[in-house]
């Protein structure tokens, strides 16, 4: 498991209390911080980001653009798959007192991350192919519902399974087994373009 300081536990906390969306931006988690500590923030920002913990995100919380591209710095930001499984074990074995109210949302952030982890160790092991099937052609369709309204329709699958893991916490592992089993069975069509897989279904 990743290791993590107390301060980057704490950032990676902070941006999951208060991200709206799915997104955070810098500056919102720095002011978080206590006065002696903010300005370490960009540090810990950077190193977080090293260990594929964070990525930058549009305002949408894409992380790439139509081309595939990672998003460029904007300050926004949203914690990888990666990353909220390490922040949900961290917070689950962490023996602190955290006797502060500064806001509903760290005590709502930590309850869900402490349920989260229940889930995880539920769901990842108990989410079978008929559940996964339907739960992925629901936000199929919830994705291309949106891109259509944009005008453009290019739906990534790498993109796609993210936001599937996000939402659904399966392990990464019967994800990409599910996903094949849908492509064998030809429920879900796919193209390569500019080494980007872009998937349809039917």
């Amino acid at each position: 498991m990743t290791q993590l300081t107390d301060e980057e536990m704490l950032y990676l906390f902070y941006a999951e209390a208060y991200s709206q969306a799915g997104t955070v931006t810098k500056g919102e988690v720095k002011s978080q911080f206590p006065s002696g500590s903010k300005e370490k923030a960009e540090k810990l920002y950077d190193g977080l980001k090293q260990k594929a913990l964070i990525e930058p995100a549009d305002k949408n919380g894409k992380t790439t653009n139509e081309k595939g591209e990672p998003v460029k710095e904007r300050g926004r930001f949203t914690l990888t798959t990666l990353g909220r499984k390490v922040l949900v074990s961290k917070l689950a074995g962490t023996s602190h007192d955290f006797s502060s109210s500064k806001s509903y949302r760290v005590l709502n952030t930590l309850i869900n991350c402490l349920f989260a982890y229940i889930k995880d160790a539920d769901q990842a092991t108990q989410m079978n192919f008929d559940e996964f099937r339907e739960k992925f052609k629901a936000l199929y369709l919830e994705e291309r519902k949106q891109q259509e309204l944009q005008g453009v329709v290019a739906i990534h699958s790498q993109e796609l399974c993210k936001k599937f893991v996000r939402q659904y916490s399966i392990s990464e592992e019967k994800l990409r087994q599910y996903f094949e089993q849908l492509k064998k069975n030809g429920e879900i069509l796919t193209v390569i373009e500019k080494d980007i897989e872009l998937i349809s279904i039917g």
